[in-house]
């Protein structure tokens, strides 16, 4: 049980984490706090997403942004913690 749990974890914390850099996020250390809340709501919604299989198959097929929003709940909160990070003064 403890082991597919883990395996669970690992595999989202990675598609999270491609799919956070392809809609421009990239290194998080910047964010405000409010921006840090809201990226933890992000991972949240990635841990419990069905979505796993089509999101691991779209990030190996595709280079780009587009067609994401078909299936990941979180592409408009990436990319607008993407546009917010690197506004300046935005902390």
């Amino acid at each position: 049980m403890l082991g597919r749990l883990m395996a669970h974890y690992e595999e989202r914390t990675r598609l999270f984490g491609e799919m956070s850099a392809r809609l421009g996020l990239g290194h998080a250390a910047d964010l405000s706090m409010n921006d840090a809340l809201a990226l933890r709501q992000a991972v949240n919604r990635c841990l419990g997403c069905n979505a796993a299989h089509q999101c691991a198959d779209w990030l190996a097929r595709h280079d780009g942004r587009d067609g994401a929003a078909a299936f990941c709940p979180n592409v408009e909160a990436l990319q607008s913690l993407g546009r917010m990070k690197v506004e300046p003064g935005h902390h």
